[in-house]
């Protein structure tokens, strides 16, 4: 076989339990199967793993920490690019709203968990020290604010938040749950218009199979 050629019966998987001839029929609902079983089985499910595992907690919020920029591409159905931050507070206040603090403190939060949680890990390996991992805290989110005249500043810099790994993919799970319900919904046009848009744009749908220069038998495609 020439390198730069895949021949016709070599399909490559593009999720845990389709290959690209899920595809053929550029359905929607054909799209929206392949990204629940992306995110179900190369997300949430290894999260969970790693939640049953020594130690395990920070790097299964590491990995629960991309859905939020993820999922606001899928609603808007634009691209993230050079946008990154705040497509991931957008993402975050949608899912995190079900903690029961107000838009403003968790766009706050989002901002301190984007810079010293999510690029803390990527750039420097570890969190940054304002973040506090615990999977035995109450609750999912614990926000400390300074005070001021011995009153709590509720406008005032974050001090700290501790994040309960658990909880966070229980919201996620939930949120994720509740996304596939109204896009699968043929009658939530924009919703489903969004979805295919940014399937075309992050999947590069409309474009050229890549060129593989290697035997794909056991190549797995984002």
């Amino acid at each position: 076989m020439d390198n730069n050629i895949i021949e016709d019966n070599m399909n490559i998987k593009i999720s845990p339990n389709y290959d690209d001839t899920k595809l053929d029929s550029k359905s929607v609902d054909d799209l929206i199967d392949v990204f629940e079983d992306r995110v179900k089985y190369w997300l949430l499910e290894p999260a969970k793993v790693l939640l049953k595992t020594k130690n395990g907690d920070i790097s299964s919020l590491c990995l629960l920490l991309t859905y939020f920029e993820g999922i606001t591409i899928y609603l808007r159905g634009k691209d993230s690019k050079n946008k990154s931050k705040a497509f991931f507070r957008e993402g975050f206040v949608e899912v995190m709203r079900s903690s029961g603090i107000n838009d403003d403190l968790l766009g706050r939060a989002a901002d301190l968990i984007y810079s010293d949680a999510r690029c803390g890990f990527f750039h420097d390996g570890c969190f940054r020290s304002r973040i506090l991992v615990s999977p035995d805290a109450s609750h999912d989110l614990i926000i400390t604010l300074p005070k001021k005249n011995g009153i709590i500043d509720k406008h005032g810099d974050i001090e700290s938040i501790i994040i309960n790994p658990n909880l966070i993919l229980l919201a996620i799970e939930s949120h994720f749950e509740h996304y596939l319900r109204k896009v699968r919904d043929v009658s939530n046009k924009e919703i489903r218009a969004n979805f295919e848009n940014a399937c075309k744009i992050k999947w590069a749908l409309d474009k050229p199979p890549v060129v593989i220069g290697l035997d794909p038998g056991n190549i797995t495609s984002p």
